[in-house]
């Protein structure tokens, strides 16, 4: 009981002299790895640093630990799914703030379209100005009583 978590094995095999045991490092980074879908950088993180921790222990027990194709798909699947999480959430933080700039930018639009319709407005009504007529002018005032 007195050795670590980095230092346990897992066998499938009875173990014996030259029999090669599974680093169960290894098979924590790819679980983390598969969790990291879920978790994104909760699992992510962890399952690369115990994948890249179980990589080194492997190379370095010359053939008495294996789980090389673990640790890689680990490493693999951490790093994957964690960039693919982190991309979405990210997307997720932006799109408020892409729609208030497309709200923003409607709004100039249809303040732009109502100054063209005023000056439009006032345009033609320079060109077509009723002829002015002394009718309005002529108008009997009401003498006071």
């Amino acid at each position: 009981m007195s050795e670590s978590f980095a230092d346990q094995t897992t066998s499938t095999e009875p173990t014996g002299k030259g029999q090669a045991t599974t680093n169960r490092l290894a098979i924590a980074s790819l679980v983390l790895g598969f969790l990291s879908l879920i978790l994104s950088c909760l699992a992510g993180l962890p399952g690369i640093i115990l994948a890249i921790i179980s990589l080194v222990q492997i190379n370095g027990s010359k053939g008495q630990l294996k789980g090389t194709g673990l640790a890689v798909a680990g490493l693999g699947l951490s790093i994957m799914l964690s960039m693919i999480t982190l991309v979405l959430l990210l997307i997720a933080l932006l799109l408020p703030a892409v729609q208030q700039v497309r709200d923003a930018a409607q709004r100039t639009e249809e303040a732009n379209r109502i100054r063209q319709l005023g000056e439009a407005a006032h345009e033609y009504h320079e060109q077509h100005k009723p002829v002015e007529t002394k009718a309005l002018d002529d108008r009997p005032e009401k003498s006071a009583k």
